[in-house]
């Protein structure tokens, strides 16, 4: 249903009648002024078009006038004409471009190596132009231009060029940030060239060098700082620490001392020294250096190992032992200290010591086969025949491949005579190493006790081609020599005896046995030469018996008398001696001394019927019958065998015939 509104209602919203207004004159006035300002707005634009400059200002190109930079928090104003110096410190801004254009609009300023195409109001930094320019030198673009380019679109108005400035601290920067290797130190190396007597630098570059293990360049470095600063102590530390990693010992020496004249109390640079000292073979001046780092720091083991070690090989074993057992107290359960007190103790022939370590590090080390087979090695030096075997053996169940240990267990067995143990020992060694010198030549010395000759040659054959070319090889060609001639083989024995001579063997006894095979061949001259040779080194009866009874034959009386001379000397029976001083002295003719010589020996032997035979046949030539036949008569009842029996009737009759005749 619809309802009639009132004239009221009407009056109010969207039935609201609209009033009719009366005629407003202050309106007609605004409107006016309102025209008037276009009228005049227009008139100006028509003409400003219609100008001939502006016209020519939209058709030209335009010019730059400047561009208006903060840097470093500096204003800067640069135009066309200037350039642009940079260094990695520099931090700027292109706030704005000012160009002779009346609009502005599409105009840019590129940074090159920098930002983005239109770096205006970007805050750019010159580390980063810097690195590029850097790394573009790395490259091989060593002709790298880099500007600041303004642009109208892709057109460009002007480049302003820039100069970046690469200093010293650049590569020391660079250097940080790379790590070690080839680049860091090409940087330090461009930052020395502009710096040479920089020692940062240096110091940056050998420790560069050093940490590559490039030790003698950093050498080089170390002594370039030196030469500038003569007395730099930690220059002079990482230089001796230098030249002692690649063992230059010799060099590290005078740098040494000066450390040590430098730094009097610092044990590290007493012990560096000795340690130079000791690899230059001077072990006094080492000892003492080591003794004078103790006293700065005796807490150091290290050092006191040194000593103790440097002792020990100088034959100071007490001194060095007294050093172990300082170490010993700081680290008792140490194998290393253990084994080293176990071992100058042996040395020093102190058994039972060296028996309580390596008892102790066979304790403490149950699988270590070397402690095991020392300990036996202990208990055989004290006669601990059962524990030394056992000894061995433990080691061996631990090491069975191990031959010095197989070889000692020998040595034992023939100690004892278990031949037959030894030479399984032995045998089991050559099957380890079939070459082995030391082993070979126990087996055939074995091998010969056991009399097993034809076994033994084979075996010194074979040691003997085993062995190196010294004069050790004499000895294998002695043996070799006298298991030939037990052999029966007589003129290879003495072929094997002239060899071991000729590789400079001076054994008395090798001479004797050569001596006693020509002998057994029949060679009275070669036999003498060599019995000579024995009895001048160790002479003894049989050699100087042979010798006497030989000149005798050879008529060299001298030589003969000279050889029982000698033979009085030994213990070798008097009367003998005295008898064949007698002998020799009758075939001289000298019927005085001949007598003299048989009573001397028969006041040593009253019942030697030879000396009273002989002593007849003196008295005898001499012409003494009575004499002589008391001499036979005394030697045929002393043996009735004797050439005496017949002497007597045969002198009783001259007797007679003399007393008749006279």
């Amino acid at each position: 249903m619809e309802y009639y509104r009132s004239e009221r209602d009407l009056d109010k919203g969207p039935y609201k009648k609209k009033k009719r207004r009366s005629f407003d004159f202050r309106r007609i006035g605004k409107y006016a002024a309102i025209a008037v300002v276009i009228a005049v707005v227009v008139a100006a634009a028509v003409k400003l078009v219609t100008d001939p400059r502006l016209i020519g200002s939209f058709m030209k190109k335009p010019s730059l006038n400047y561009l208006d930079m903060e840097m470093n928090g500096k204003e800067l104003k640069l135009t066309a004409s200037d350039s642009f110096e940079i260094t990695y410190r520099d931090e700027f801004v292109v706030k704005k471009v000012v160009t002779d254009s009346f609009f502005s609009r599409g105009i840019t300023a590129d940074v090159e190596g920098l930002g983005t195409g239109n770096d205006v109001g970007v805050l750019l930094k010159g580390v980063e132009l810097v690195d590029k320019v850097i790394a573009d030198n790395r490259a091989g673009k060593n002709n790298v231009n880099y500007a600041i380019k303004v642009r109208k679109g892709d057109e460009v108005l002007a480049e302003i060029p820039m100069k970046v400035s690469i200093t010293p601290q650049d590569w020391l920067r660079l250097a940080k940030v790379s790590g070690e290797g080839k680049s860091q130190v090409e940087y330090l190396k461009k930052a020395l060239d502009s710096n040479k007597n920089d020692i940062t630098i240096h110091k940056m570059l050998a420790a560069s060098y050093a940490q590559q293990g490039n030790h003698s360049n950093a050498i080089e470095q170390y002594k370039a700082i030196l030469r500038i600063r003569p007395d730099d102590l930690p220059t002079l530390i990482e230089l001796t620490k230098a030249y002692l990693d690649r063992k230059s010992y010799a060099e590290a020496l005078p740098y040494c001392k000066r450390l040590v004249e430098l730094s009097p109390k610092d044990a590290s640079a007493r012990a560096n020294l000795a340690l130079c000292y000791e690899k230059a073979g001077k072990p006094d001046a080492a000892a003492a250096s080591y003794a004078e780092s103790l006293k700065v720091n005796p807490k150091n083991t290290a050092v006191r190992l040194h000593l103790a070690d440097i002792y020990m090989s100088s034959g100071r074993t007490g001194e060095a032992m007294a050093q172990y057992r300082e170490v010993y107290k700081e680290k008792p359960n140490d194998a290393g200290v253990l084994t080293a007190l176990a071992s100058s103790s042996l040395k020093a022939n102190k058994i039972d010591e060296a028996i309580k370590y390596y008892s102790e590090l066979a304790r403490l080390a149950p699988k270590n086969a070397s402690a095991h087979a020392n300990l036996g090695l202990a208990y055989g030096k004290k006669g601990m025949e059962k524990e030394e075997v056992a000894s061995y053996k433990k080691a061996l169940s631990l090491n069975p491949r191990d031959p010095v240990i197989r070889y000692n267990l020998a040595l034992s067995y023939e100690k004892r005579k278990n031949y037959r143990e030894a030479a399984t020992e032995l045998e089991q060694v050559l099957k380890i190493k079939p070459n082995d010198y030391e082993a070979l030549a126990k087996l055939a010395d074995i091998y010969t006790a056991e009399k097993r000759f034809k076994d033994a040659i084979s075996v010194y054959q074979r040691a003997i081609k085993a062995s190196p070319k010294s004069r050790g090889n004499s000895v294998l060609y002695a043996g070799l020599g006298y298991t030939l001639g037990q052999a029966g083989r007589m003129r290879e024995s003495a072929g094997a005896y002239e060899k071991a001579v000729q590789l400079g063997s001076r054994d008395s006894q090798v001479f004797y046995n050569l001596g006693y095979t020509y002998e057994k061949l029949g060679d009275q001259r070669r036999a003498a030469a060599n019995y000579e040779k024995c009895a001048t080194a160790q002479p003894n009866a049989q050699v100087l018996n042979f010798l006497a009874e030989y000149y005798s034959r050879q008529k060299d009386y001298n030589r003969a008398l000279g050889a029982y001379q000698k033979l009085l000397k030994t213990p070798a029976k008097k009367s003998g001696v005295y008898s064949g001083i007698g002998h020799v002295y009758g075939l001289m003719g000298n019927a005085d001394k001949e007598i003299e010589s048989y009573k001397t020996a028969l006041r040593y032997d009253k019942d030697d019927d030879i000396a009273h035979y002989n002593l007849g046949t003196a008295y005898e030539k001499k012409g003494l019958l009575a004499d002589a036949l008391r001499e036979y008569t005394a030697a045929y009842e002393l043996n009735p065998e004797s050439k005496a029996g017949r002497k007597i009737p045969q002198l009783k009759i001259k007797m007679l015939q003399q007393k008749y005749k006279d």
